[in-house]
């Protein structure tokens, strides 16, 4: 699953994109929070990881708890 086909899907619930990683050997990686409830307290946090072109879905985390990040 790439970002691109993320956000087409949750794009309107996300709350933050951080700064993309960029590697000496042309990998990235960066991390996008989403608050599908839009209480502030329950995230999804996505993981991608990829190369110039194109970023995959690494990992799914599930945060519930704080409204801040």
């Amino acid at each position: 699953m790439t970002y691109q086909y993320v956000q087409q899907k949750l794009g309107k619930y996300q709350i933050e994109l951080e700064p993309i990683e960029y590697s000496n050997n042309g990998y990235t990686y960066f991390v996008s929070y989403y608050d599908l409830r839009g209480d502030g307290y329950s995230k999804i946090v996505f993981f991608f990881y990829g190369n110039y072109k194109e970023n995959r879905l690494m990992r799914i985390h599930f945060h519930s708890g704080e409204p801040n990040l």
